[in-house]
């Protein structure tokens, strides 16, 4: 892994190796961290999906969640476990996080929704001074 992150949009060979990492293993081991998601038997499979055009952002993503007020959900993945516990999701989300701020302006709100079984994330969210607002029990 590199010793610095930079954010760029990803090309088409880059969305193919994604997508190798990503949804070719039938029950990868971040399944157990994350929810479901649906596995694409091909590439091709992919790119017709409504999905497929958030392999064009980077894999932190961001999404409005309601207009008015300005509610936004940041989100990251590293699909190989590999390279989890390196402070790598940190360094991503901090940058991300920035950038975030940086672009938008007039934000209501900005949040990390994870299941309480996801302490890696949930350890993430605390790093970056972000406030537990709820905790919904039984929804894996």
């Amino acid at each position: 892994m590199p010793d610095t992150f930079h954010l760029k949009a990803f090309t088409e060979a880059e969305n193919q190796q994604i997508w190798e990492i990503s949804y070719k293993e039938v029950s990868p081991k971040r399944k157990n961290y994350s929810a479901s998601y649906q596995a694409y038997e091909n590439f091709e499979a992919l790119k017709e999906c409504d999905d497929y055009h958030f392999l064009r952002l980077p894999r932190v993503q961001r999404i409005f969640i309601r207009e008015k007020p300005r509610w936004l959900e940041m989100g990251i993945i590293i699909y190989d476990a590999a390279y989890w516990g390196g402070s790598y999701g940190t360094q991503a989300f901090t940058l991300w996080t920035e950038y975030i701020f940086t672009t938008i302006s007039e934000l209501d709100h900005i949040g990390l929704t994870t299941w309480s079984g996801n302490q890696r994330m949930m350890k993430v969210a605390e790093k970056l001074g972000m406030t537990k607002e709820a905790q919904i029990r039984k929804v894996r």
